[in-house]
């Protein structure tokens, strides 16, 4: 079962807002075959549990049905590791996009346990448009653009 898919089963994800940006807040369980030698989420199926929230923050805000919908291809990634994730957690993880450039725009993450409210991780994508017939880089989208308070010219 992919990770969007399980979103879906834990909860439905809410809308909520950052700074002005809209944001979805995404459910995850945390399933068997994320875990490592250790009994805790692996740190590569963190980058996992972001791009499912990712997704879904596009199919939910702006109807993505289909992988030309997206109109982006992700850059770069990074994730910052604060507490151990366990079978069986629920993990909240809220996405949003709080900066947009000229052809390029970031995702923020933040991941809670959602029993105890216990921060797990947060995280980054940057994020480029892209055109899939062309293959090349294109201005973001204003559908994209109205989801973030802070249009601030640059990338």
């Amino acid at each position: 079962m992919t990770h969007a898919v399980r979103a879906v089963l834990a909860s439905a994800p809410a809308e909520t807002t950052v700074g002005g940006s809209k944001a979805l807040v995404v459910p995850m369980e945390v399933e068997f075959h994320d875990l490592d030698a250790m009994g805790h989420v692996n740190n590569v199926r963190y980058f996992t549990f972001m791009e499912a929230a990712r997704v879904a923050f596009f199919r939910h805000f702006l109807d993505a049905r289909r992988i030309h919908d997206l109109q982006m291809i992700a850059v770069e990634a990074s994730c910052r590791f604060l507490s151990p994730a366990h079978w069986g957690e629920v993990l909240l993880v809220r996405v949003w996009i709080p900066r947009i450039g000229n052809t390029s725009f970031d995702f923020q993450y933040e991941m809670t346990e959602r029993e105890t409210g216990r921060e797990v991780a947060r995280g980054k994508t940057v994020c480029v448009s892209w055109d899939y017939v062309t293959e090349t880089k294109m201005r973001v989208p204003d559908r994209v653009r109205r989801l973030c308070a802070g249009n601030r010219p640059g990338g």
